[in-house]
């Protein structure tokens, strides 16, 4: 069983995911550089965990932006291993913040982006309705995305799979796509 939390030491404080089977953990991000988002942009299925980057604030990263990143800690062996499954769906293309993330338990992902040139509006705003917003899903061939809707009617935290079925709320309707 997977489990997230954050861990603070002195004036740093991670988001360490753990798995308590294995006596495993994994830092998931390396703050001031890489913050994860918090749910419901981070999501667990048995034990696939899918969670959002942000790394605006590299000074080193050449390409700064957003990543969706899958973790499968069912390959893990020892308490020292990374979990496999590492697939890491970028968004380099301005700011960027995830309003959702949903895993399946085979490392399938789907998320909800949202874009303005107000990254601190994002912050607050892309929890419903108004951003400029995107919905993805990953596809089989390697990291690719695929897009399935775009626009400011889409409900950011409307994220939902049943099965290999997701959905999500776009002008007061739900749609619906396959994950394949």
């Amino acid at each position: 069983m997977i489990r997230v939390y954050k861990r603070q030491r002195g004036h740093e404080t991670k988001t360490v995911a753990c798995d308590a089977a294995h006596e495993a953990r994994f830092v998931l991000d390396y703050p001031p550089f890489l913050h994860a988002f918090a749910p419901p942009a981070m999501d667990i299925r048995g034990e696939v965990l899918g969670f959002a980057l942000n790394d605006h604030e590299d000074p080193f990263d050449q390409a700064p932006g957003t990543e969706v990143h899958v973790r499968d800690f069912s390959t893990l062996r020892s308490p020292t291993d990374r979990p496999e499954g590492s697939f890491r769906y970028a968004d380099r293309y301005g700011r960027s913040v995830v309003g959702s993330v949903r895993v399946t338990r085979n490392r399938q992902v789907a998320w909800i982006a949202c874009n303005e040139q107000d990254e601190f509006a994002l912050m607050r705003y892309c929890k419903r309705p108004g951003p400029l917003a995107w919905v993805y899903r990953s596809t089989n061939t390697g990291s690719g995305r695929k897009l399935l809707d775009r626009g400011r009617e889409i409900d950011p935290s409307s994220l939902r799979i049943a099965g290999t079925r997701l959905s999500w709320i776009h002008s007061g309707k739900r749609r619906y796509a396959e994950l394949k």
